[in-house]
């Protein structure tokens, strides 16, 4: 009973470490991430451009050739 009693402690604290240490790890991502990013307002009707990168779906495009240019959207 003692011996479960352990390993279930011990995998507690294994769980507890990890979670502190993936925090920790996101903390510094994010701060790594918004070093080139700047803070930007805009008022209601202001015009402003937009970029858009939309996404090629790599299954489709290797079966069908033809139709791999144009699968971004509903059809």
């Amino acid at each position: 009973m003692e011996a479960v009693d352990f390993l279930l402690s011990s995998r507690q604290h294994l769980f507890e470490t990890l979670r502190q240490k993936l925090e920790c790890t996101q903390v510094k991502m994010k701060q790594l991430a918004d070093t080139h990013r700047r803070e930007a307002t805009f008022n209601i009707e202001d015009w402003v451009y937009v970029k858009l990168r939309p996404y090629r779906q790599t299954s489709i495009a290797d079966k069908y050739q033809k139709l791999s240019k144009r699968f971004y959207g509903p059809y």
